[in-house]
């Protein structure tokens, strides 16, 4: 392989839009890795485990390392969608409302569900939302060994559903208001 070819696929892989896709991977990689590993060390029996695929399906540690490759995965392809995308949600007046930028960016101007500028804000939102709720595996996989420990939310005593829905919305309430946050300024920078 010549220089110039590696020098090449080196400055591909180092590009601004590339780089943080491959943080993102390696970052999803490490917490589902942590998760799986935690879950492994506090039950390698998979009892009372959360997951769909082994507590309604009964698929055991191989659909859990499926659900974390096509999650992962998707986690991954939605946050690159996002950054190659999200320029194109933005309003090409300038609006200095918040508000009125958060209705645009999410909903966009009068146009259909379903049109393809309608599917990309989808796509947008949806890879973002995706990318960030990989905090809710962290959070998890830390929980996991809390629990070893012997440390548990109370919350778990009266509702063990109601402790993920609480996680899940704690997470995704923090998720949202971030996409909003950090698209505002990056919008607000444009010139």
């Amino acid at each position: 392989m010549s220089i110039a070819l590696i020098s090449t696929r080196i400055q591909a892989y180092s590009s601004p839009r590339r780089s943080p896709v491959l943080w993102m991977g390696m970052v999803v990689f490490l917490i589902n890795g942590m998760d799986l590993l935690s879950t492994w060390i506090v039950s390698p029996n998979l009892e009372g485990e959360w997951n769909l695929l082994q507590r309604v399906f009964g698929l055991g540690w191989l659909g859990l390392f499926a659900a974390k490759l096509i999650g992962g995965a998707m986690a991954v392809a939605g946050y690159s969608f996002y950054l190659r995308h999200r320029r194109n949600c933005f309003p090409l007046e300038k609006l200095q409302d918040y508000s009125s930028f958060v209705r645009f960016f999410t909903f966009g101007p009068e146009e259909p569900m379903l049109s393809p500028q309608g599917l990309t804000r989808l796509g947008v939102s949806l890879g973002y939302f995706w990318a960030a709720m990989q905090v809710l595996v962290l959070w998890v996989a830390l929980d996991n060994m809390l629990i070893l420990q012997g440390y548990f939310c109370p919350i778990r005593n009266v509702s063990e559903m109601g402790y993920h829905m609480l996680q899940s919305a704690l997470i995704g309430g923090a998720a949202v208001m971030l996409y909003y946050r950090v698209n505002f300024r990056l919008y607000n920078q444009n010139p």
